[in-house]
Parts: structure tokens; C-alpha cells; sequence
């Protein structure tokens, strides 16, 4: 009797440490890390942005990540077959926590961001910014004139008004479009460097920095990289941007493409890269539909119209951060502009492929030198 439940007691506590031993493993695990060992994986997960790095040596890991509604992605590159993968996995935790701590202090739809606090106190008064917020919006500012307002990160009220932010697409009337870009314009948006704030001019104005704050986290991920002595790595936010750092062995650098804007299956064009950043925007990547007809998430700041020009623009640029920015730019510019930015920037470049009824396209590359890779 007594050795009966002596031996229950005692497979009771086995199983008690058992449990205890998985539910510490689980708790003790990366949270949304995954990674791939390949020696030569032949493209991302992406649907845009691909890069190519088929007959290299050397052995390639892959860490993804989501956030920023998308997946983000780091590309280890090693000479040394058979390195164990724990030092990158915990430099790509650090990197993801670091993109989780952007994401929640930037992000407009989390109620506790720092963004969300703007929008709802810069009318009322300046607004304190956290130092890695003021550098972002400062860079706005300038993107914004020198693109001439075609990047203006305050179209969130078109955005609303058009049913993107319901999804339910809303075509308005011409004084209701007015109406509403009364309290749109970047110009409106007073900065003060020296005292660190922020003001909105204009009732009823929205900061929205999804259309450069993934290629933000992507430059400050570089860094991160940069800092622990890593040469050789590719960092991307879905079909956002790419910055790929260094180049493999025996490469001039990392193969990029862009998917066929009207065939997944295809590339419309592809570049080898080195230290820049690759960003590309497309009509597909967020539409609403309107009485039959879809209409593109990328807006005219200037007209409240949505744009339909193109149907993929790349911006090539130093930091992840101005080509994310640029890529929507380009949208909106039209190509006589592209080519009059690229001019009056050298360090930029652009891949344009307009708008194709047929679906049939073809890629206009810009500020290329002839030595480098292009039909």
C-alpha cells in the first residue's frame, strides 16, 4: 500500500519537472525567429524584391522576422562552411527587438506609440520628440522639398477618406477632396531642432511613416551590424526595401531583382548591388476597389488623387531610409522629374516601369553608368 503511493508521489514529480522543463524551453525560446541554413539560396521571401546568390561559396543563414505588417529578413554570409549559427541568432534577436522597439514607438496604429501621441497633441502644442524620431522627421522634411511634396508622410486623411485605413473603398467628390487636403502638406508641419518638437498648423493632421519607417529600421539594423564587425550581410523588409552590405566571395556584389509588376513568375529587371539600399513600390501592394475599378494606396499630396503612372518604381540609394522615401516619390513625379532628381543627386538611381494595359512593360533605367548591368 505505502510503496504503492510512494511510487505515485514519485512519477507525479516526474512529470511535474517534465512539464516544467518544456514550459521553460518555450519561454526561453526567440520569439518569431526562424532561421535557414543554405549554401546557395536562390531568393528571398519576398514577392518584389529578390536577391540571387546561386554559386557562391561559402554558406549563407537566414533569420525572418514579422513586423511592420510584413516580414523582415537578415542574410548571413560566412566564408567558413559549417560555423555554427548561434552568434547570428543572437545578433538577428537583437536586430528584431530593435525593429519591435521602431514599430512600437512609430507605428500610427499602436494607441501607446509615440506617433499616435503626436497626432493627437501636435495641434494643441509642440510635442516633444524622442531623438531617433526627430532625425527621421527632419530627413522627411528634406525629402519632402526636394521631391517638391511628392513624399509627404500627412496623406494619412486621403488615405481615410478614400476607405483605405477601412478597406472599403469610397470614391469622393471633388470638395470633399479639397476639403481634405486643406489639412494635408509636410509644409505645415513646424520643427524645431533646437528644442526638439513638432507642431501641425492645421487641424485634423496625421503623421503616417509607413512609407519610409521600414526602410529606417532596415538602416538602423545595418548598423547594428556594422557594430559587431559583420561585412558581408543582406537586410530586408518584405517587398519594401533591401540593404545588402558587402558582397560574397568571388562576387562584385549581391543580385537584386524586381518582380514583373503583371507576372510574379518573372523579373523585369535585376542589378548587382554593393553597400546601397534597393527600394521598390508597385500599384499591387495596396488597393481599393471602386465601383469595378481599383485604385493604387500611393496618393498625388498635391491633387488628393491616387496615382497610376507607373506600375513599379525603384529608388537606388546610400541608406534604406531615403529609398524607401523615393521609391514612393518616383510614383508620384512622373519621369521627366526622376531624371531631373537623379541629375541633381548622382548618388541615386532609378528603375521605372510605367503602366501597362496589355501587361506587357519594360524598365526604363535611370542615372545607370554603361558599365554596369542593364538590357
Amino acid at each position: 500500500m505505502f510503496y504503492r503511493k510512494d511510487i505515485q508521489r514519485k512519477l507525479k514529480a516526474i512529470f511535474s519537472n517534465f512539464f516544467f522543463l518544456i514550459l521553460l524551453f518555450i519561454l526561453l525560446s526567440p520569439v518569431g525567429l526562424s532561421v535557414e541554413k543554405n549554401e546557395s539560396p536562390s531568393r528571398s521571401a519576398v514577392s518584389t524584391v529578390e536577391y540571387d546568390t546561386n554559386g557562391d561559396q561559402g554558406e549563407y543563414f537566414r533569420f525572418e522576422h514579422g513586423a511592420m505588417a510584413t516580414t523582415f529578413a537578415i542574410t548571413f554570409y560566412t566564408e567558413n562552411k559549417g560555423t555554427p549559427p548561434d552568434d547570428f541568432g543572437r545578433l538577428a534577436q537583437e536586430a528584431f527587438d530593435l525593429i519591435d522597439d521602431i514599430e512600437g514607438r512609430m507605428s500610427r496604429y499602436r494607441p501607446d506609440s509615440e506617433i499616435t501621441f503626436i497626432n493627437h497633441r501636435a495641434v494643441q502644442e509642440p510635442v516633444r520628440l524622442s531623438a531617433d524620431l526627430l532625425e527621421l522627421v527632419t530627413t522627411v522634411q528634406v525629402i519632402y522639398k526636394d521631391t517638391q511634396g511628392a513624399f509627404d508622410p500627412t496623406v494619412g486623411p486621403l488615405l481615410k477618406l478614400w476607405g483605405f485605413y477601412q478597406k472599403d473603398g469610397i470614391l469622393p467628390d471633388r470638395h470633399t477632396i479639397e476639403e481634405t487636403l486643406a489639412c494635408v502638406g509636410f509644409d505645415k508641419v513646424q520643427i524645431s531642432p533646437k528644442e526638439r518638437t513638432v507642431f501641425f498648423t492645421r487641424e485634423g493632421m496625421q503623421l503616417d511613416l509607413g512609407g519610409i519607417a521600414k526602410g529606417y529600421a532596415v538602416d538602423q539594423v545595418v548598423a547594428l551590424l556594422r557594430r559587431y564587425g559583420i561585412k558581408t550581410a543582406a537586410v530586408d523588409a518584405g517587398t519594401s526595401s533591401i540593404f545588402v552590405l558587402g558582397a560574397p566571395m568571388g562576387k562584385m556584389g549581391w543580385r537584386v531583382r524586381l518582380r514583373h509588376p503583371y507576372d510574379p513568375a518573372r523579373f523585369v529587371a535585376e542589378v548587382t548591388l554593393k553597400d546601397v539600399s534597393f527600394s521598390a513600390s508597385g500599384l499591387g501592394e495596396r488597393y481599393v476597389e471602386i465601383d469595378g475599378k481599383r485604385y493604387g494606396h500611393i496618393f498625388d499630396p498635391r491633387t488628393g488623387f491616387p496615382v497610376e503612372g507607373f506600375a513599379s518604381t525603384v529608388a537606388i540609394a546610400p541608406s534604406a531610409t531615403v529609398s524607401d522615401a523615393l521609391s514612393t516619390a518616383f510614383f508620384v513625379m512622373g519621369m521627366e522629374n526622376v531624371i531631373q532628381y537623379t541629375r541633381n543627386h548622382p548618388d541615386v538611381r532609378a528603375i521605372l516601369v510605367p503602366r501597362s494595359d496589355s501587361g506587357d512593360c519594360e524598365a526604363v533605367w535611370i542615372n545607370f553608368s554603361k558599365s554596369e548591368d542593364q538590357p
